[in-house]
Parts: structure tokens; sequence; C-alpha cells
């Protein structure tokens, strides 16, 4: 591209000044910058590349002052606008340096530049470092928990690079923290798996499957992780440490156990999964042993030792129960859980007293069991119906079947109900139990598509019109927590933000045409001439202001 005519004359002190900075000479391109200023006059492009020059030197604060009053003379210089961006970007303000970013892309994409090719490379180095800045701000976003923010963010970064696998997966992490599976999820749609490694394919399962546990989705989660574990062969533990827990949240208690079996797990909230899951399978010594370990890791797991004391009483060690349990409602006197663990443990232990003849001592576990009940009534208001049901059992076995049979009538809870139809096998009015037990494994039947075994084998003693004895079974209702996983999360891509954004070679320099004299003005001593013949006249050399040359 040719310069136009009044533009021939190059400011050789402003390029020479340059190309002293882009090789680190500061103290050269300083003294040029001086020169240019003194005699090519205080041009607005020597007032930005001296703010380069300042900012190579760490002197931001400075910098930013003088690129911005070039910026006041030069409102539409697109380089100041993206030198004044890089330089906000070393001062951590990204959200500033992604406005003068955009600002920048904007101007170098018009046709009034100077030169076509600095301004197409102005416009693709506008679009990355813009890319940079919006990555950055998004992790400062991220870091602070400005979840909102930070999707805004990589939102913006995305419309820049659409389905960029670094940004995408950065996205579905924000919305993991954010505990919004629905951004994890749409986020990860748009990742090509066979595009993807091993361990991107690893942490792109743990994620989607995290955020469809969290929809409800748990079925479609197990099956992802099912082939995570059977097709990527990962020694990685966490799949299967998230397969347990879903699998028991599924009641597949077994399976909860296998996926972990073997292994040398040390996360205690996995353990009290596995001990969760034997003791429903009624594996006391198996789901001691778990318990056990995890209170060697963790000894103050409250889970642990709620599962350890159900374990005892299971297991007739009643003393060692009610020790654990009492001292453990000492110590967490406004858990529910914990009050009503002690409830169902003192009227199991109870019930081994009667059923061995000692109704006294029996009695008095009653009591205590009742009182535990009411406790955790108290304490969590929203539960009452569940442990309304379990104390009406304590009073029961104290006799007081009148007032027992009162609470489970007004009561809804299945608990409930199976006990109220007990109540009346009691009083030896086996139709009126059986249609009750009947009616209630149908419903059962037509909300799960499966049978209540409980519910079965008591309407099957019913139908025979057996007489109430330790054969029947009441339903008492507890749960047995454990934490729910926590997913960490290992970022497998890598989202480069280019190397540091100060070195000078990250600016955009103005090339300097001036129609302007740069002739630096020396004075020099006449050299005395000897006087010759002059045959003819010479013609004068016209000067045409050409600039000193280095």
């Amino acid at each position: 591209m040719s310069v136009p005519a009044n533009l021939i004359c190059q400011s050789n002190y402003i390029n020479s000044a340059n190309a002293s900075l882009k090789q680190g000479d500061f103290e050269r391109a300083a003294e040029l910058y001086e020169k240019a200023s003194a005699h090519c006059g205080e041009s607005n492009k020597v007032k930005q590349n001296t703010a380069v020059l300042l900012a190579a030197q760490g002197h931001l604060d400075e910098a930013l002052e003088q690129i911005t009053e070039s910026i006041k003379d030069d409102s539409d210089n697109a380089s100041a606008y993206f030198n004044r961006a890089i330089i906000q970007v070393k001062q951590k303000d990204f959200v500033s340096a992604i406005s003068d970013f955009k600002k920048a892309l904007a101007l170098g994409e018009q046709s009034a530049n100077k030169l076509e090719r600095q301004a197409h490379n102005l416009k693709k180095q506008s679009e990355e470092k813009q890319l940079d800045a919006l990555i950055s701000q998004a992790e400062v976003e991220t870091s602070n928990q400005q979840y909102d923010k930070a999707l805004q963010y990589y939102e913006e970064a995305l419309l820049l690079r659409p389905a960029e696998p670094q940004l995408v997966f950065a996205k579905a992490n924000v919305g993991l923290l954010q505990k919004n599976p629905f951004v994890s999820i749409e986020a990860l749609e748009s990742l090509i798996p066979t595009r993807l490694t091993d361990a991107q394919k690893l942490e792109v399962t743990l994620v989607k499957a995290y955020s469809l546990a969290r929809i409800n989705k748990m079925h479609e989660a197990v099956r992802l992780l099912e082939n995570t574990i059977h097709t990527n062969r990962t020694a990685d533990q966490r799949p299967r440490e998230l397969l347990s827990y879903y699998y028991l949240i599924l009641s597949k208690y077994q399976k909860a156990i296998n996926v972990i079996k073997g292994r040398n797990d040390e996360n205690p909230n996995v353990l009290v999964v596995a001990g969760n899951a034997a003791l429903q399978l009624k594996n006391f010594s198996l789901a001691a042993r778990y318990y056990h370990k995890v209170r060697s890791l963790d000894p103050d797991n409250l889970h642990a030792a709620l599962g350890l004391a159900m374990c005892l009483s299971h297991e007739h060690n009643n003393t060692e129960a009610i020790q654990l349990i009492d001292s453990l409602a000492a110590s967490h006197p406004d858990n529910h859980d914990v009050w009503n663990i002690k409830g169902i443990i003192h009227k199991d232990v109870g019930l081994y007293y009667k059923n061995n003849y000692r109704d006294q001592r029996a009695n008095s576990f009653f009591v205590t069991s009742a009182a535990a009940f009411l406790t955790a009534q108290e304490i969590n208001k929203h539960m009452k119906a569940v442990y309304e049901s379990n104390r009406a059992l304590a009073l029961f076995f104290q006799n007081k079947k009148q007032t027992a049979q009162k609470i489970w009538s007004a009561n809804k809870e299945l608990s409930s109900q199976n006990n109220l139809a007990l109540y009346h096998a009691s009083q030896k009015d086996f139709k009126n139990s059986y249609n009750k037990l009947d009616s209630l494994y149908d419903d059962y039947w037509a909300k799960h598509n499966k049978k209540n075994n409980i519910l079965d084998y008591n309407r099957g003693l019913a139908r025979s019109r057996t007489s109430l004895n330790n054969n029947y079974k009441f339903l008492t209702n507890f749960s047995l927590n454990q934490d729910k996983p926590e997913l960490a999360v290992v970022n497998p891509f890598v989202i480069e933000v280019k190397e540091e954004l100060i070195s000078s070679k990250h600016f955009e320099y103005s090339l300097s045409y001036s129609d302007k004299d740069c002739k630096e003005k020396v004075k020099r001593k006449r050299s005395k001439k000897k006087k010759r013949i002059k045959l003819f006249k010479r013609k004068k050399k016209k000067y045409n202001g050409d600039c000193p040359k280095f």
C-alpha cells in the first residue's frame, strides 16, 4: 500500500524508539521519545508510545494516566484503547479491560485505518485479549462466589469461541458450584464425546451424573457411572463413591457395598454409606466394621456413631447401645435424629426385657422412649407425624393402647396405618386388620410398582387370624443419614490465558508518519572556503524535510 505524499517523511525518532522498546532497551527508547517530542512536536503518538514504555517499566498508574489523556485527544484510535486495556489487565481491572478491548475491536474493523494489515492484526489481537480478560474476570467472580456474574462472562466468552470445550466445562463447573444442575447439563450437552480424552470424559461424566441426580434423574446418573466404571477402567475412586451413594438412595443395598468392596477407601462418608447399606441388609457385624473404621478416621462423625448404636442394639449389646445413644443425646441436644434414634433404641431394649418377662424394667425404657420421641417432635415440627407415630408405639407397649390407637387413627403415615391394623389384631378384630393391611399393600404397589414385604407378611398373619405376638411386625420410622457427596472436580481442560500482558511486545505500537520537519537543529561552524573561479552556477539542493537517519 503506497504512503500518501504528505506523509512521506517518516519520524525515525518514534519508530527507532519503538524498536528499542521492543528490544527491552528502555533507556534508549525514553531518550528517543524525548527527542521526538522536542523536534517533531508533541504528537499524540508520542504520548501513546511513552505510555507503553511506562507500562513496560512497571509504572502502571502513570501509563494509564498518560494513555487516557491521549484518548481524550484522539477518541477514535483503536491502538490506544487496546494498549489501555492491556494495562488494565495487569492491574486486574478485567471489567474495564473488556470494555476497552471491545472498543478496540470495533474501531479496528473500520475501514478508515491507515494500514489494512495493521487493522486486521489489531482486530485479531483485540478478540484474543478480550477472551483472556473475560476468562480471568469469570474466574475472579467464581472465586468470590458470584456465580451469576461468572456465568455472564463465560457466556460472553462463548460468543467469541462457540462450543470451546474449555469454556463449556468451566461454565458447567460454575453450574455445579451454584447448585444449578440445569446450567451444567445444558452446557455439557454441546460437547462431542469422541473429541475428548479419557480424562476429560471422566470429569464430564462426573459433573453430568451429579447434575442429573440433583433433578431426580437418578437412574440416568447411575447408568452413566456404571458405563464409566466398566468401559474406562479408571483407578479414580470418585465414580465408585458417587455410584455407591446413588445405589443406597435407590435401596440397592448390596450393590452399594459391592461397588466399593475390596478397595482401600479412606473417605469417611463413603464408608458411612456402606455401613448404612449393610445395616439395611441386617448384616450388623459388617455394618459395625464400617462404622468403626469411620470413627477411626473421623472420631466426631455423628452418622457413624448413630449407626453403630443401632448395630449394638440389634445385637442386644444393650448396655453399650444405651450408653452410646445417651451420650450422643447429651452432646447433641438439638439434633432431632439423635433423639429419634434414642427413642428407637430405648424402645427396642424395653422389648428385650419385656420378652424376658421383666415388665417393670421394660416399662422404664418405654417411658424414656416416648419422652425421646416427643423431644424429637418438638425440635423438628415438620416431622411431627413421623415422630408422633413412633411415640404412639412406645405408649402401646406401656399398655396405653387406647391413646396409641387415637394417635394412629389421626395419622396418615404408612407406619401409623400399619400399626393401627396391628392394634386391631391385638383386639382380635382380624377382619378389620386384614382389610386395612390389604388396602395399604395395594396402594403401595400402585405408587412404587413393587411389593412391601412387611405389609405382605402382616396381612398373611391377619388372614390366618393369628393372635398378636412377636410374629407381627410393627413399623418404626427412622433414617440413617450420610452427608451428600461433594463432587471434587479436576478441570482437565486447561484454559490458557496468554502470558502476562505486560511485556512490551504485547502492545500495539503507533508508527509515525509526519509531514513536519523532524530534523534536529544543530549549529555548525562554517569552514572558510577558498574562493574559486565559478565557471558556471551550481544548482542549490532543495531541502525536502527528511528526518535524521539511524
